[in-house]
């Protein structure tokens, strides 16, 4: 049997604004979230995602995950892994699945240790009514008894009057979970911290930068200017500079053949890089042009 089960996407999914950034910047990265949603509710494992399956169940590739991780989609756990962004604000933990499970199988055994009593009853007392027979139990206690003694037609009331336990419908389970209070999970995140004076792009920088046909010397450069003049913190900054390195085309200059102005951001670019300039001193300029990230670092 198919296992049945789902988790919750928004409404406004289609507007919001990271995943509108994905479209234009990596649109294969939107239909590996909802992957990576499916993933988690079918395994139940609270939003956290191993960097194996991803990679070789799920099948997504470095790109995507860079793309997820530097919109602040997927977080880095540390530890060979992700938790997806706020997950268990939208779904329900494997303790709350869980003890929805056990309270629909308790109403199971108790529903068939009715129907079980109820049928035992009947043969004890010579007479062919169960549980299921509504119709004859409602003519019966309707004064059409058949000779049965004051006793089983109290027995027969009780049943009609009683709301009926039955097996639950459908989607019970999954109804119940909507209405189950939240209950927190502690996961273990690294913190965002302010980029290091150590830090430095390393050989998965020089891989990305050949992908890309980035400099990756002007390219390390303008991202330590921009985080450091934007005071951005990030809890793995090595994920961030991947992910500026796959949309350093977007914001490069128009091409020289195709004839276009440059656009909005762009021109914001350039103009930021050149207050940048005109702020540095000599010092600074020469090691910007010559060796590297000491130019923005000391």
């Amino acid at each position: 049997m198919a296992r049945r089960g789902y988790v919750q996407l928004l409404n406004e999914f289609y507007e919001n604004e990271k995943i509108k950034e994905l479209r234009q910047t990596c649109p294969s990265a939107v239909g590996m979230f909802a992957m990576i949603l499916s993933y988690c509710g079918d395994k139940m494992t609270d939003g956290h995602i191993r960097d194996r399956p991803l990679k070789y169940v799920l099948q997504a590739t470095d790109v995507e995950i860079d793309a997820l991780c530097g919109i602040g989609m997927l977080e880095p756990d540390g530890n060979d892994g992700y938790w997806v962004h706020d997950y268990l604000a939208h779904n329900r933990s494997k303790a709350q699945i869980q003890h929805v499970s056990a309270q629909t199988k308790a109403r199971v055994q108790k529903f068939r240790a009715r129907k079980t009593a109820g049928v035992t009853a009947s043969h004890k007392n010579g007479n062919d009514v169960t549980p299921d027979t509504d119709t004859t139990l409602r003519r019966e206690s309707n004064g059409a008894t058949s000779g049965q003694t004051p006793e089983h037609q109290k027995d027969i009331s009780y049943e009609i009057s009683s709301p009926p336990v039955g097996p639950p419908r459908e989607g019970d389970a999954q109804a119940a979970l909507f209405d189950a209070p939240s209950e927190p999970v502690k996961k273990k995140r690294r913190s965002k911290t302010p980029l290091s004076e150590t830090w430095r792009p390393g050989a998965r920088h020089e891989r990305r930068a050949r992908e890309v046909g980035a400099d990756l010397r002007i390219e390390a450069t303008k991202f330590a200017n921009w985080a450091v003049a934007n005071g951005k913190t990030y809890a793995d900054w090595d994920r961030a500079f991947d992910n500026w390195l796959l949309n350093s085309r977007k914001y490069d200059g128009p091409s020289k053949t195709d004839g276009r102005s440059p656009s909005r951001s762009q021109m914001n670019l350039a103009a930021n890089m050149a207050k940048t300039w005109e702020y540095m001193t000599d010092e600074e300029r020469a090691r910007f042009t010559g060796g590297g990230l000491n130019a923005v670092q000391g």
